[in-house]
């Protein structure tokens, strides 16, 4: 059922912005599985939703080509579309630029809005470099639908991740505490290095039994690309093993949502507050930045002033 007061609170806070002047581009948060089965989908399903019941305008992106994140808002079901709003559009007509981002938006049975895709064999081919560009413009377009974009974007050596990484505000490596998976999460660390990409990057660790085990797997993944990557990765939380999980699996629902107090549920709560405090010290200290030039323009007059007062004295 949806959270009215989410609701609420997401209608107040878009209330309070539009009051304050022009809204700024979301903010975007990739997520990406390092290789199929760590639960990527299952992660931005679940944090999108938490966010969504924190009173964050919040808009789901399904970009992973196997559309699991569509299956667990329930939208792969016959009629599912029609009455979530569907007006025939798919994430496909965005990138190749045939309907807008927002036209492709269906409200799931839980209030999250998402732009899906039939994922399978219905999946269309994959998106250009240029088409993902596309839809990336599109993105920063949502203003006024949303504050936060969550984009699932797959898992393993996705281009669709990498290249929405690309201008991305954070991506959320999701990893479990198996030594593959791990390495698999350095491999995908390289390559956004290897890129070129300089997007903050942390880490959620699923399938742990116990914290101190997901801590262990982040703590080598980070040792291991400070050591040879020289690249910093952020804790963003663990979902550790729950049986809720499975459950909400097997009914294609959110287990935030199924079960807002079982262990993963708390787990994703936890990377939910780590995320926007992370985007609030992001958003922060751009603005500090875009200060300071202001204030080297003025030492400079200042300097001008102090010369022309020197230059009448003599």
């Amino acid at each position: 059922m949806f959270d009215q007061a989410a609701e609420l609170r997401q209608r107040m806070t878009a209330l309070a912005e539009r009051k304050a002047g022009p809204m700024p581009p979301p903010q975007v948060v990739v997520v990406w599985g390092a290789m199929p089965g760590v639960g990527a989908s299952s992660a931005a399903v679940n944090l999108a939703v938490e966010l969504g019941r924190q009173g964050r305008r919040v808009l789901l992106v399904d970009a992973a080509i196997d559309g699991e994140a569509t299956r667990l808002c329930r939208l792969h079901e016959p009629g599912a579309a029609h009455r979530a709003g569907f007006c025939g559009a798919t994430l496909a007509d965005v990138y190749r630029g045939r309907r807008s981002l927002v036209a492709a938006i269906l409200r799931s049975s839980h209030g999250l809005r998402v732009v899906g895709n039939p994922g399978g064999a219905a999946h269309p081919a994959p998106p250009t470099s240029e088409e993902l560009v596309t839809l990336s413009d599109e993105i920063t377009r949502l203003s006024s639908e949303a504050d936060l974009v969550v984009v699932d974007g797959g898992s393993g050596d996705s281009h669709v991740a990498m290249s929405l990484a690309q201008r991305a505000d954070r991506v959320l490596l999701v990893t479990t505490v198996a030594d593959v998976a791990v390495m698999e999460a350095y491999a995908a660390a390289k390559r956004m290095v290897a890129a070129g990409s300089a997007v903050d990057v942390a880490v959620v660790v699923s399938r742990a039994t116990v914290a101190a085990e997901a801590e262990n797997a982040f703590a080598r993944l980070k040792h291991g690309c400070r050591r040879f990557l020289g690249r910093e990765l952020a804790w963003a939380g663990c979902v550790l093993e729950d049986p809720t999980v499975a459950d909400a699996y097997a009914c294609a629902a959110p287990f935030v949502a199924l079960s807002p107090r079982c262990e993963a549920a708390r787990g994703i709560q936890q990377t939910a507050d780590a995320l926007l405090a992370a985007l609030s010290s992001r958003t922060q200290a751009i603005a500090d930045e875009r200060e300071q030039p202001r204030e080297h323009c003025d030492e400079r007059h200042d300097v001008t002033q102090l010369l022309t007062t020197l230059g009448e004295a003599a």
